[in-house]
């Protein structure tokens, strides 16, 4: 197998990992959603009950209570949607300078996708359903490259970070980047400036595939 396909081969568990992560924060999402908005639901059905005293049917409850919750869950989606920011581009792959920023300070897990801001207390107990299910989205937006060509420059960059590869002489941050997400890259401090070296993992897989 040559390092491009074991590159490959690592990316799609990486993507299938992000994948996974997506559908839990669905699955929690809905069942938060469903609970919130079910109770919301049944305290406006009994409110509805209240209002019509005995001349109301459970049905017109129902009808009282229905566009409430309907209100309510658009009012959640649209908080958390501020909140979240799930369309928002994480890697800004058109702003080189903004790149090397992102690949010195950057860990691998604030490489994917991270929400805009965390909903306080009481919000993010109402709206945690939405704010789950538009992480979730976020996640697949965010989600590591399979680009073949990106793909072949992260291979040639790995051979370059042997002894390390100085930030200063990188032209196109995105392989590196994507390496970094992968963890098998980090930015060492040097006296000749900040140095894409290996890390634990990368040297292994540079290692692997130097003795196949």
């Amino acid at each position: 197998m040559t390092p491009a396909d074991r590159l490959k081969k690592l990316v799609k568990a990486k993507n299938n990992e992000l994948d996974e992560q997506a559908k839990a924060e669905f699955a929690i999402g809905a069942v938060f959603a469903a609970i919130v908005l079910g109770a919301f639901l049944f305290g406006g059905f009994l409110l509805g009950l209240i209002v019509a005293g005995g001349e109301g049917t459970a049905f017109d409850a129902f009808m009282f209570a229905l566009p409430l919750t309907v209100v309510i869950a658009v009012v959640a989606t649209l908080v958390a949607w501020q909140s979240v920011a799930p369309k928002r581009q994480l890697l800004p792959m058109d702003d080189p300078d903004e790149m090397m920023d992102i690949l010195a300070t950057g860990t691998p897990a604030g490489l994917y996708f991270v929400p805009k801001h965390d909903l306080p207390g009481g919000l993010g107990m109402i709206f945690g359903g939405p704010e789950n299910i538009l992480k979730g989205y976020g996640i697949l937006q965010n989600k590591v490259s399979e680009d073949p060509e990106l793909l072949e420059r992260c291979t040639k960059l790995l051979k370059r970070c042997e002894d390390g590869y100085p930030l200063k002489r990188m032209k196109n941050p995105q392989a590196a980047v994507l390496l970094r997400q992968l963890s098998l890259v980090r930015v060492e401090r040097r006296d000749d400036g900040p140095t894409l070296v290996f890390t634990d993992d990368g040297r292994m897989f540079h290692e692997g595939g130097k003795n196949r």
